[in-house]
């Protein structure tokens, strides 16, 4: 259990006036935007392309389709 101050420390964007927490060590969050990233950059370090304006069409035997959206 984790006090308003303790709270307050732990996670300092949290808005004022929570009375208390609750620490669950096995517990995350992940945020969705810095995740992509990081993954992009990871398989964009590996030989991946990244397409914007496309959508996928068809994937198969290693191959991709594009589709260009206007």
């Amino acid at each position: 259990m984790l006090s308003s101050q303790d709270l307050r420390r732990l996670e300092p964007n949290l808005r004022e006036g929570l009375v208390g927490g609750l620490l669950v060590p096995e517990d995350s969050v992940l945020y969705p935007p810095c995740a992509a990233r990081f993954l992009i950059k990871r398989a964009q370090n590996s030989g991946a392309e990244l397409r914007l304006g496309c959508s996928v069409v068809k994937i198969g035997e290693g191959k991709f389709g594009w589709l260009t959206v206007p």
